[in-house]
């Protein structure tokens, strides 16, 4: 049962992760909009004389101006986090708890408590979305009219505002900045390239006197988006367990080089009480209370977790669960109604590559695709193409790929599960060509 719970609560965070990817590059377009918005208002209504700001009335003027801009962009950002982010992730935490099984069945679902709590969950972080807004408000504001109550240049001011809202990020007049922040930009979640990233980056604040801290728009609004979202799962799981009456929990996540001391020893089992990782709460509770760190936010821990940025969940479970591991695991998933990761690929046979890439692309629950998946032949071992490129290749069965960051990059995600589309449709035409009753079975499959 172990392994079940360890796929589930997988799922979860790999759910998160999908959804911060998507949303953080739909912040990034929308600040730099607002970006370009902001300072083309100020250029055209702040006048100057000589190149200097010379009119407090048009600084004050300008303020329900960025108000209105932030409104009408942000805001809207703001609410498709929560409602369409939110509610996906309810609906993986709902997921695990229905494959699981073996709680009550009331609790296997959404209540309308649960239900009750989404809905406040989500106003409550469109609140704290829209709190970055109305404070961003005023800071783009006083910078107007403290530039303009002293003269100064406009192009000071500009620059000024650009950095408010996106920081190093910043729009330039210098196209040398411009290229290392649209480098920057476009790589900073690609591991592979993290040496470069950062070489940009100190280049950027080295040279160009540009800097990751201090007020930015983007860098509070990330914030909020990363951690809402892992909040919100962390809420509504703690939440349902408990109804579920599951006291005890087990602490999951990855570890990567800006990993809290704390989180590593959790995950590592350097903290554990018991030989399989399991902790009560009120042992998780202990631990938090007695011990600080860097980052660290106050708030239940079994919400908060490990603070700020915190990337790791718990998962509650019965201590029963763990005592007889073995072939009874595989069997429940096998079994369950439900169509979560099981222990064996819901893709059937496929190659080590596909392992690792499928479940990327197409998700780790059972679906028409992947069951259509499981009947077509493994793939051959992808060749990777110089540039930017992407084809499959019918008379080998091959998808040629450029970019293999598959788990970090979105755009690579999405075109790697077109080109298996292309695959999946040559592999199905000639089995339903080849052998009619197999054709019987897949066109079923197909219309469910």
């Amino acid at each position: 049962m172990s392994d079940i719970v360890k796929d589930l609560t997988n799922y979860r965070i790999k759910g998160i992760e999908k959804a911060e990817v998507e949303f953080y590059e739909q912040l990034t377009k929308t600040l730099d909009k607002i970006e370009d918005e902001i300072v083309a208002l100020a250029d055209v209504n702040l006048p100057r004389q000589a190149g200097k700001l010379i009119e407090l009335q048009s600084a004050v003027a300008i303020r329900p101006k960025i108000k209105a801009i932030l409104d009408k962009e942000y805001l809207p950002f703001a609410d498709r986090v929560v409602r369409k982010g939110f509610g996906e992730q309810a609906k993986r935490v709902e997921r695990q708890f229905k494959t699981i099984g073996i709680i009550p069945p009331e609790f296997q679902e959404l209540t309308k408590g649960d239900l009750a709590l989404v809905k406040n969950l989500k106003q409550q972080y469109y609140t704290q979305f829209k709190d970055v807004s109305n404070n961003f408000t005023r800071i783009l504001s006083d910078k107007v009219y403290q530039n303009t109550l002293v003269g100064t240049e406009f192009t000071v001011l500009e620059k000024e505002l650009r950095e408010s809202i996106n920081g190093i990020y910043a729009n330039s007049r210098d196209p040398a900045v411009n290229r290392l922040v649209s480098y920057v930009k476009r790589n900073r979640d690609n591991p592979r390239l993290k040496g470069r990233v950062d070489s940009a980056i100190k280049q950027l604040q080295s040279k160009y006197a540009r800097t990751r801290t201090g007020e930015n728009m983007k860098r509070y609004a990330g914030q909020i988006l990363n951690d809402s979202l892992r909040d919100f799962d962390a809420t509504l799981n703690f939440n349902k367990s408990k109804d579920a009456g599951l006291t005890f929990v087990k602490y999951y996540g990855d570890v990567i080089p800006t990993t809290r001391d704390l989180c590593r020893r959790m995950i590592s089992g350097s903290l554990n009480k018991r030989k399989n990782g399991l902790f009560t709460i009120a042992e998780i509770q202990d631990i938090w209370a007695t011990r600080s760190w860097s980052g660290k936010k106050g708030g239940n821990p079994m919400v908060v977790r490990g603070g700020y940025n915190c990337r790791h969940q718990f998962s509650y479970v019965n201590p029963d669960w763990y005592e007889d591991d073995g072939e009874d695991s595989s069997t429940l998933l096998k079994d369950s109604k439900q169509d979560t990761k099981p222990t064996t690929s819901i893709f059937g046979n496929i190659s080590d590559e596909e392992r690792k890439y499928l479940p990327l692309a197409f998700g780790t629950v059972a679906t028409n695709f992947t069951r259509t998946i499981s009947k077509i032949p493994k793939s051959p071992k992808m060749p990777q193409l110089r540039g930017n490129n992407a084809f499959y290749r019918p008379s080998t069965d091959e998808i040629n790929l450029s970019d293999f960051n598959i788990e970090n990059n979105l755009r690579a995600r999405r075109i790697y599960a077109h080109e298996f589309g292309h695959k999946i449709d040559h592999n199905i035409g000639n089995i339903m060509l080849e052998k009619k009753d197999i054709a019987k079975k897949l066109y079923q499959i197909l219309i469910g």
